[in-house]
């Protein structure tokens, strides 16, 4: 079966943020569904809540690796490359979870400078656009290594998370940019996100999500996590952050960097 060729052929529609940066928000009949990020600036939003992380991350681990849930239009993996750019530092890995399979399809074939219809490869140069606005970056030396990534199986797409994903290492950094517990109720409960956090963090590693749910905070503590409320994105609740190993602020520190191998 062909892969539709417009946004709206698979369920959304593009809506242009208050940074000026795109989102896709979902197509449920008459009503607006849920978009993938604030309203007044998904760019912008996606540095608070997980470029800082990211950015931590590469700081103080020597071989990062990263869970990014909730792939959409590539804002957390372009922002992990981009610092990996910054930093010299090619060594990080990544598994990214994504439920719809034309926007694994649509972004891989990006990265690729494959065939795409113009009203989608717009969308997606407009996201690199607004990942690199203030750097000095080459935007097809990012595409190149993220590509690379994923052909030498460093990096991996999976399709939608559940309790029997399979992950190619322990996280050092969890981006959870998951639809909200209305839309994707499976990925929220407690039950879930404890036995989540569990199985895939590493001795050191940080998490991070615009969401501030109690069964979340409970289920990192669960997962030995010291949990921080963070401030929201324009006048949203708080965000969250947790901390584990060397990034626990209460935690003596440590003589130089943490390395890990995969």
């Amino acid at each position: 079966m062909n892969t539709p060729q417009t946004w709206s052929g698979i369920g959304f529609e593009v809506e242009i943020t208050g940074d000026g940066s795109p989102s896709l928000r979902l197509i449920q009949g008459e009503e607006k569904g849920e978009a993938m990020h604030h309203s007044g600036g998904a760019a912008e939003e996606t540095e608070l809540i997980y470029g800082r992380i990211i950015h931590h991350c590469f700081g103080s681990i020597n071989t990062p690796h990263f869970i990014s849930v909730g792939l959409g239009l590539g804002y957390v993996e372009l922002t992990v490359t981009r610092e990996a750019l910054l930093k010299k530092n090619f060594n990080f890995t990544m598994d990214s979870f994504e439920l719809v399979p034309e926007l694994r399809d649509f972004f891989i074939q990006w990265l690729k400078n494959g065939d795409l219809p113009q009203e989608i490869q717009a969308v997606y140069d407009q996201v690199l656009k607004y990942i690199l606005k203030d750097s000095t970056l080459d935007p097809q030396e990012l595409k190149n290594l993220l590509s690379d990534k994923y052909m030498q199986k460093q990096c991996v797409l999976h399709g939608p998370l559940d309790h029997e994903s399979v992950f190619t290492g322990k996280a050092h950094g969890i981006l959870f940019d998951a639809f909200s517990a209305k839309t994707t109720p499976a990925l929220w409960t407690e039950e879930f996100l404890v036995d989540f956090f569990k199985k895939t963090t590493a001795e050191d590693a940080l998490v991070s999500t615009y969401a501030s749910r109690a069964t979340l905070k409970q289920a990192l503590k669960a997962a030995d996590f010291f949990v921080e409320n963070r401030e929201g994105f324009k006048g949203k609740r708080n965000s969250t952050v947790a901390f584990k190993g060397l990034f626990k602020p209460t935690s003596e520190p440590r003589a130089g960097t943490s390395s890990h191998t995969q």
